[in-house]
């Protein structure tokens, strides 16, 4: 839903205030397109990115052979969001732009659909068999979901939701260790 007219972001306010404002959205439902860069001196959204109209047809392909990229351990998250640490990073190098004070927004995807965290934060034993793409898996009736028989997909999807908060967890520590550099990761 676009951003009411009427509604007053924190941005606006906070640069009312004298604050200097930046945004980095990697979510394409918060982006300029419906508003919400409202009151940020800069904002950049998924849109901004040179793969923005090739990634459609990339996740399209991807999700074509129910999953197969996934199983094979070459889809990832990353082919549909900005990572959050790139997004983090880029955000602490814009930080470190802006006069103070600033106000910085970071609006990380890592942890919603389709739920294709990295690999390596999977739990041992992961069962890459059960992936179901999440396109279909949003379209699968509630009676599927709760028949017993589906428990495998459940489990399959859980185990990747729950990667993708600890991808985004490791991100956001990055964030507040000592020294932490902008460089890319």
């Amino acid at each position: 839903t676009p951003l009411a007219a009427e509604a007053r972001t924190l941005a606006e306010h906070l640069r009312d205030a004298g604050f200097a404002t930046a945004g980095l959205s990697a979510n394409p439902f918060v982006s300029r397109h419906t508003g919400y860069d409202r009151g940020f001196d800069h904002f950049s959204d998924p849109s901004d990115a040179a793969s923005f109209l090739v990634a459609p047809l990339v996740q399209l392909l991807l999700n074509a052979d129910g999953g197969l990229a996934h199983r094979l351990g070459l889809a990832s998250g990353s082919l549909y969001y900005e990572p959050a640490q790139r997004l983090f990073a880029r955000g602490v190098r814009l930080l470190g732009e802006l006069p103070r004070p600033a106000f910085l927004y970071l609006h990380a995807m890592d942890v919603h659909g389709p739920y294709l965290p990295p690999r390596r934060l999977l739990p041992a034993g992961y069962d890459a068999s059960a992936y179901v793409p999440y396109s279909r898996f949003l379209r699968l009736p509630r009676e599927t979901l709760l028949d017993p028989a589906s428990e495998p997909i459940l489990a399959n999807a859980r185990e990747r939701y729950a990667a993708g908060v600890r991808h985004t967890d490791e991100a956001i520590g990055r964030l507040a260790e000592p020294g932490f550099s902008a460089d890319p990761y």
